[in-house]
């Protein structure tokens, strides 16, 4: 019997389980797939928010160790507008990352495992178990080589991502759904010059934007809205991108014609959308409770905040007790799997 099953063990899912395994609860973390391996399609750009939790959860020293340098100023070009400031420090911390999204899955997994959560890979949930009121209380999942598992747990949480398992199984409802907005595309470039400045541009309904990311690369992508974008080859690509610096920012052009994309093109496109996030037994959080359009590339930082608002939320017997510790007058709508 688990205190906490939680279902996807990538930025929120990972969050959620070493906060909980750290306040003392039994943890199972389930994930399809085997680590390393795989990883989200993001252009990784973490706000200051988001690093202050990473601060907050003594990561933040491994972030940086991974060779990504700290970005100081986010700049915006719209027209004859150009602006350019100094992040605003939250609470000491005034800095933004861009670290390799693997590495980032990594040192959060290692954090969760080392906080006392059991993690089992290549696991699949298929059913979850309910009682007699139809409260969640555990799962039916396979292994992949399909040998079944049943684990039971006072709350499952659903971190397994916009197309969630957990979310489909309790029929937590979109609202406020939107569709597809823009579609983008970004890759990575080396030998462009680092200067901890995020610049975005926008201009004739493109967004093009570019920052310095991990092991002395920059990431530099075009945001389209969808009737605009179009499926090319790799090279039609570039000549997409570097056209669009042309028009906004014809020196930063010209470094990226005489410097090189070192890795492939990526793509993202995201719904809109908001799910009720919990019910009698279950929560979700991070993508399987909302997503939104990436063009503020806000999805990591608020999976951070989502696990810590989820767990802050949280009312279960306290570990090695059968009673709740006292509601926290700072956590109103507590979560009560009860």
């Amino acid at each position: 019997m688990y205190d906490v099953i939680v279902v996807g063990a990538r930025i929120s899912g990972s969050s959620t389980a070493m906060l909980l395994a750290r306040a003392g609860y039994r943890v199972l973390l389930l994930d399809r797939a085997k680590f390393p391996g795989g990883k989200g399609a993001a252009t990784n750009l973490v706000h200051p928010p988001g690093i202050l939790r990473l601060k907050r959860w003594g990561l933040l020293d491994e972030v940086a160790a991974t060779g990504c340098p700290p970005i100081h100023s986010y700049g915006l070009q719209s027209g004859p507008v150009q602006l350019m400031a100094k992040l605003p420090a939250v609470e000491g911390v005034a800095e933004a990352y861009s670290p390799e999204r693997r590495k980032l899955d990594e040192i959060l997994l290692e954090a969760a495992v080392k906080a006392g959560a059991e993690l089992r890979e290549q696991v699949a949930v298929r059913e979850l178990l309910t009682d007699a009121q139809g409260t969640v209380i555990g799962v039916r999942a396979e292994t992949g080589d399909r040998t079944p598992i049943v684990e039971h747990a006072r709350l499952v949480v659903g971190a397994d991502g916009s197309n969630s398992t957990v979310a489909r199984l309790v029929g937590a409802e979109k609202y406020d759904s939107h569709p597809v907005l823009n579609k983008s595309h970004w890759s990575y470039w080396a030998d462009l010059p680092h200067d901890g400045k995020v610049r975005t541009y926008r201009h004739r309904h493109q967004h093009a934007f570019t920052w310095p990311t991990h092991d002395g690369l920059t990431i530099v992508g075009l945001a389209l809205p969808v009737k605009d974008f179009k499926a090319s080859a790799d090279g039609e690509r570039d000549a997409t991108v570097v056209s669009a610096f042309e028009e906004v920012d014809p020196e930063f052009a010209a470094r990226l014609r005489d410097t090189r994309r070192v890795d492939k093109w990526m793509t993202g496109a995201v719904p809109n959308f908001l799910r009720h996030c919990h019910g009698p037994g279950w929560a979700l959080v991070g993508d399987a409770g909302y997503t939104r359009d990436p063009i503020t590339a806000a999805g990591i930082t608020d999976s951070l905040r989502g696990a810590e608002l989820l767990v802050e939320a949280v009312e279960l017997p306290w570990p090695g007790t059968a009673t709740s510790p006292p509601p926290s007058p700072a956590t109103p709508g507590a979560v009560t799997p009860w």
